[in-house]
């Protein structure tokens, strides 16, 4: 299958919404969890950095719509007609809903996290309101297009809580290795091995989510391995599970040491290499994921 200018630039501008989106869910879990114990402002450079780029993807993404519909190059995307009828439509209402999370996400920086601890102390509240409303936000978006959105309240549910557990997880690797710069060894030994217990908790239930709608969008297990789109799905599965065995093996390998300094040095190595080879695959899963969303989509819908 030929890709037209549109389709790349479609599944580029996705690939960095999701970024935007993991970044803006998981980032903040871990600023939260560490600040008490260091500074914290190299993580929100990472955010806002990433939050700058979710926004403006998401803005280029809806322009990209508006030019593959009008399909009158490149000054199409401004098409007055075109763009009317996507703003009414699901696409407008996923930019205002995505526009909405990321500002709820980028108000933590301004009402809490940039603020002295006294401040913060006062402010937790509205640090989970604003968390929680840019989570739900970002996370609705997704269920006003594509397949999810023909399947019911409950698979639209499911979406939403399969996005915020994949955004926690992928958003969180990148902030946990800068955590090695940032934190002394006892906080930063107690962070990786906290977040291992989360990942072995998170990742199953991704999988299981992932899984159930995949039975609802496909008409039939068969359509896994003979449609284009069941094999690149089955190939987001793998390298997800590649990832959860990955976490697996490395926490058999280092769940027996836990005093000495030596031990801990040893384990936080070898937590830092699996964190490299986790982004590595979830940089390929976000590319897949983004393929799947955009040129691709089931024979048949049940």
């Amino acid at each position: 299958m030929a890709l037209s200018i549109w389709d790349v630039a479609d599944i580029m501008s996705r690939w960095l919404i999701y970024m935007g989106v993991a970044a803006a869910i998981g980032g903040p879990f871990i600023a939260a969890l560490v600040r008490a114990g260091a500074n914290i402002q190299a993580i929100i450079r990472y955010i806002r950095l990433c939050l700058y780029l979710g926004i403006s993807a998401a803005a280029v993404n809806f322009f990209i719509g508006v030019g593959a519909a009008a399909q009158t190059g490149f000054f199409g995307m401004f098409d007055g007609e075109s763009l009317s009828r996507l703003w009414q439509g699901a696409p407008g209402d996923a930019l205002v809903w995505r526009l909405f999370g990321f500002a709820a996400i980028a108000a933590l920086f301004l009402l809490h996290l940039r603020r002295k601890p006294s401040a913060r102390a006062s402010n937790r509240k509205l640090f989970l309101l604003c968390y929680c409303s840019g989570i739900l936000a970002l996370s609705y978006s997704f269920t006003l297009l594509g397949n999810t959105a023909e399947l019911g309240t409950g698979a639209s549910v499911m979406m939403m809580l399969h996005i915020i557990a994949s955004a926690w997880w992928l958003g969180a690797l990148y902030p946990l290795l800068i955590c090695y710069q940032l934190l002394n060894l006892p906080s930063l030994y107690k962070v990786m091995r906290f977040f291992g217990q989360l990942t072995m908790i998170m990742v199953p239930l991704l999988l299981l989510g992932g899984g159930i709608l995949l039975s609802q969008v496909l008409a039939s297990p068969e359509d896994l391995f003979t449609t284009t789109y069941g094999q690149i799905m089955l190939l987001k599965l793998t390298t997800v599970t590649t990832v959860f065995m990955l976490v697996v093996v490395h926490k058999h390998k280092y769940k027996h040491s836990l005093v000495p300094v030596l031990n801990q040095v040893q384990v936080l190595t070898l937590k830092k290499n699996s964190i490299i080879s986790e982004l590595f695959l979830a940089d390929i899963i976000l590319v897949i994921t983004a393929v799947l969303s955009s040129i691709l989509g089931p024979v048949v819908l049940p």
